[in-house]
């Protein structure tokens, strides 16, 4: 027998066996139990939030000032009375439909790109009545750890209902054990990940698929009337490139920028290198690996062949007057590719499929943006600016953040 097999089994079964008492415990205790855990990260004036952010910015490689920042905007919106009306918004699909206990155990799988990921993931199953085994990214496990050590302090009668593992990719025999004992499972990560842990569950195991993706902006001529107005859309849109080191599913890697404004597309894009180079200061960029800075070498290097490439110190924007979208690596790099109508969006964003998670905009009408979109695109669209900070009743890939985690029992009298 391999000994971490069983022992993975083991804590499989421990978690699951409080689902009764995280199901009974009610929607408003599960809200502040979860509240006080996320606040209790997201304060400066605790010895285990002080440890949490030099633990996190060592191991996500961001810096210091990021980290800061990440667990301020991603944390402490989770309050408690945003949680209550989150696990209260649910309404029965009829009249005589009753929410019952979900399930056993949900299985979380997370992906390691976004420092603070792992609080809405294992969050919203344990708001909802889900015990929780996440298994954690071996690149990065320190946020779902830390969310054991506060959800253990905040409630210790819920805390068994939460632990994280964490082991390599392709470990014999452990993903066979994480799941075999699930009711559902939630997966973050790449197209290939999402398949194989598919076609490893059973046919009864609820599936919750939460695939890779990236975000894009429409900038229109409106946004580019004067100065001032570019001004603040370029240190808006800046701001989402620079947010998580462009490393989420929502960060823009790409701006289409709009002919016909006081400010010309190529303006623009400088304008946005300008504020970059400001953000350099206070939020500095974090560690570049080397697969990353290979593959930034390159794109930068087609960049200056296709256009003008203006490059700083730890980012670069790369103006097209046109050109095909090529993603980037990440890590504060911008694609910006001027057009003259927003109306040729469509075709443009239907090369990004459902992989595109945000459409950032500024000087057009949203409405004229969720009417372009392609078949089955169905990013959330937001002001520049906002990319990064989803409402904590933001969709999942078009869905309710519920989807999958709730059971209805149909209870009728005739």
């Amino acid at each position: 027998m391999n000994p971490a097999v069983d022992s993975l089994r083991k804590l499989a079964s421990e978690v699951s066996q409080n689902a009764r008492v995280l199901w009974e415990a009610g929607g408003e205790r599960r809200a502040r139990w979860l509240a006080n855990a996320f606040a209790h990260l997201s304060r400066t004036d605790t010895e285990l939030a002080r440890d949490a952010r030099a633990a996190l910015a060592q191991s996500s490689g961001l810096s210091e000032a990021m980290v800061e920042w990440a667990l301020e905007k991603a944390l402490a919106p989770l309050t408690f009375e945003a949680l209550r009306e989150l696990e209260r918004r649910p309404t029965p699909p009829h009249p005589h439909a009753a929410r019952v206990s979900p399930g056993q155990l949900c299985v979380v799988v997370l992906a390691g790109n976004v420092v603070t990921g792992a609080a809405r993931a294992v969050g919203w199953p344990l708001l909802f009545g889900w015990p929780v085994l996440a298994k954690a990214s071996s690149g990065d496990d320190t946020l779902a750890r830390l969310l054991e050590a506060a959800l253990a302090e905040g409630d210790p009668e819920l805390a068994g209902a939460y632990r994280a593992v964490t082991y390599p990719a392709g470990a014999a025999g452990l993903n066979a054990a994480l799941f075999e004992q699930a009711d559902a499972v939630s997966v973050y990560g790449g197209d290939d990940t999402l398949n194989q842990i598919r076609a490893e569950l059973g046919a009864t195991i609820t599936f919750m698929a939460h695939g890779s993706g990236l975000g894009a902006a429409f900038i229109g001529a409106d946004a580019l009337a004067s100065r001032e107005a570019a001004q603040l859309a370029a240190r808006a849109l800046a701001f989402d490139v620079a947010a998580y080191d462009q490393r989420g599913c929502l960060s823009p890697h790409v701006a289409w920028v709009q002919h016909g404004g006081w400010v010309s597309p190529a303006e623009f894009a400088a304008l946005v290198h300008a504020e970059l180079g400001l953000l350099r200061t206070t939020l500095p960029r974090g560690v570049l690996p080397r697969a990353n800075a290979v593959a930034q070498l390159s794109w930068r290097g087609v960049g200056a062949m296709r256009g003008t490439l203006l490059e700083g110190d730890g980012f670069s924007v790369s103006y097209e007057d046109a050109g095909p979208l090529r993603v980037s690596p990440g890590y504060r790099n911008l694609q910006v590719i001027a057009v003259d109508s927003p109306r040729e969006l469509g075709p443009k964003l239907a090369t990004l499929g459902v992989h595109l998670k945000c459409l950032g905009y500024a000087g057009v009408p949203p409405d004229l943006l969720r009417a372009l979109l392609p078949t089955r695109v169905a990013p959330r669209i937001c002001p520049v600016g906002s990319m990064q900070r989803p409402p904590v009743d933001a969709l999942h890939d078009g869905l309710p953040s519920w989807e999958g985690l709730l059971r209805w029992a149909d209870v009728s009298t005739e």
